[in-house]
């Protein structure tokens, strides 16, 4: 397993942190499975993930929002800097800018905005030498007006 993840980065650190994570499944559920959690609130389920190894808050919401299809936002740092970007409420990081993003974006947008702000930011919406001119949002767009700000 380290050696499938090492490319991804920490692959010694994440194959101990999932062999941990089956092993607390198993304990928990009898099985490695995520289903019990469907019957969980959306704080039990978040509250349980959190507990298991290398789990924090970001990783937790994205299984709940794709696996568990609950109406959450991850923050990572793509959604946080086009968020920053258009001008909604942040803080300086992503981990502290959670609660501001997700409840700036209606639940029913949640999936989509996480999803398309990633591909945007990976694409277009760079930290450094944004694509600004071939940026479909441009016109919505904070940045080219606080490029003297930090973000």
């Amino acid at each position: 397993m380290e050696r499938i993840l090492v490319p991804g980065g920490l692959g010694r650190l994440k194959a101990r942190q999932l062999v941990s994570i089956v092993s607390a499944l198993r304990k928990r559920f009898g099985t490695v499975t995520l289903a019990p959690l469907s019957k969980m609130t959306q704080t039990e389920a978040e509250s349980f993930l959190t507990s298991l190894p290398g789990v924090g808050p970001k990783i937790a919401k994205c299984v709940l929002m794709y696996t568990l299809k609950h109406k959450v936002l991850p923050v990572d740092i793509h959604v946080h800097r086009l968020a920053t970007r258009l001008g909604l409420q942040t803080k300086k990081r992503p981990d502290t800018s959670q609660e501001l993003i997700e409840s700036a974006v209606p639940p029913e947008l949640r999936y989509s905005f996480h999803v398309n702000a990633i591909a945007h930011g990976r694409t277009l919406c760079l930290s450094r030498r944004p694509k600004c001119g071939r940026c479909p949002i441009f016109k919505w767009c904070q940045y080219p007006l606080n490029r003297g700000s930090k973000h």
